[in-house]
């Protein structure tokens, strides 16, 4: 089940932010100390701090997590955008969070998430790629038998048994041994193939690029229709 960290009091996101940092409960009375229940710092001792641990509302606790962890965040009227590495373990994007929370609040939150996504990621890495290695399988053979989503004009055969996962070669890449991802390729019957890898020359570099591009926009949209892919 996926947590809600956004439903996380103060206090139980600050606790799991001084774990993370490497903090440990100040002594015996636990993370809370002598305080009320209602407060919202925990009383750590650590490697940056000795006594009460606020980063969701102390700039002070907060300042050195954001620049650290390089999390970067602005005022967007109703609520706070923030944007940070790393917050999403499958696909490993860069999502804008959104809280209509105090800034702090929401760096220390987005924390949280970083590092529960670096434990998942690295006590599941060898079956996270294996299914990376099963996506990528399956697109590729989703590419069979289909139509030609790159229809280049007057090159175009039009043939789906010859159809495949075509890719552009992006500049920086070629010669290097290194492939762009599967999710940018595009149904390509061979002869648009042929000039997307620019094997024949029928139109200039620039309109095949721009074809592929067409091609990877209509592939998406039928696999994301199919369920084949997720948003």
């Amino acid at each position: 089940m996926t947590m809600d960290y956004s439903q996380l009091s103060d206090f139980e996101i600050n606790k799991r932010v001084a774990i993370a940092t490497g903090h440990k409960k100040f002594n015996g009375l636990g993370w809370q100390g002598t305080q009320e229940d209602s407060c919202s710092a925990v009383i750590v001792r650590g490697p940056t701090k000795i006594g009460a641990f606020d980063p969701c509302n102390n700039p002070a606790d907060a300042w050195p997590i954001i620049e650290k962890y390089r999390i970067s965040f602005l005022d967007q009227l109703t609520e706070w955008c923030v944007d940070a590495k790393g917050v999403s373990p499958i696909f490993d994007t860069r999502p804008l969070y959104r809280f209509i929370q105090t800034s702090l609040q929401v760096v220390s939150l987005i924390f949280t998430v970083m590092n529960s996504c670096q434990s998942t990621e690295k006590t599941s890495l060898t079956k996270m790629s294996n299914r990376r290695s099963w996506q990528m399988a399956n697109l590729r053979k989703e590419a069979r038998g289909r139509e030609c989503q790159v229809r280049i004009y007057g090159v175009c055969n039009g043939n789906p048994e010859t159809t495949v996962l075509a890719h552009y070669r992006m500049a920086g890449i070629c010669g290097t041994g290194m492939k762009p991802d599967d999710l940018i390729g595009a149904w390509a019957c061979s002869a648009c193939h042929d000039e997307i890898d620019r094997r024949t020359h029928n139109i200039d570099n620039k309109d095949a690029r721009l074809y592929h591009l067409e091609g990877v926009i209509r592939t998406q949209a039928i696999l994301l229709k199919e369920g084949k892919i997720k948003p």
